[in-house]
Formats: C-alpha cells, sequence, structure tokens
C-alpha cells in the first residue's frame, strides 16, 4: 500500500477517475424525474420539497412561531 501511495500518476489517476464517475453517477440520479417525484412524496411528510430546476430544498407553507 505505502509503495502505492509513493506512485503519485496512479494515486492522481485513480482519485480523478472515481470522482468523475460518482459525479456523473449522482447528477444522472437527480435527474430522474421517478426519483424526484418519490423523494417528494416522502419529504411532503416534513413539508419539505425538492425544486426539479435548482435541485434545493424547499419549504412548504411557513414556519408556525411558537
Amino acid at each position: 500500500i505505502i509503495e502505492t501511495l509513493n506512485n503519485v500518476p496512479l494515486v492522481s489517476f485513480t482519485i480523478i477517475f472515481f470522482y468523475f464517475v460518482i459525479k456523473y453517477d449522482y447528477k444522472n440520479l437527480f435527474k430522474s424525474k421517478d426519483y424526484i417525484n418519490s423523494l417528494n412524496k416522502t419529504l411532503k411528510g416534513f413539508n419539505l420539497y425538492l425544486d426539479n430546476k435548482t435541485l434545493k430544498l424547499c419549504l412548504i407553507g411557513t414556519l408556525r412561531k411558537e
């Protein structure tokens, strides 16, 4: 393992490769309409929803002041 860590090109390529693979997979996951609809059904119980365009978590209604 230590010899592998000293191989800078190999470690750099591996890190960059996994970064792009994970980024691509998550980007496609959140663009899926079925996933967003399912997530919004779950979040509705907490008065939240996920905006389709900006992928921001939004609040339904207003906050109650106690």
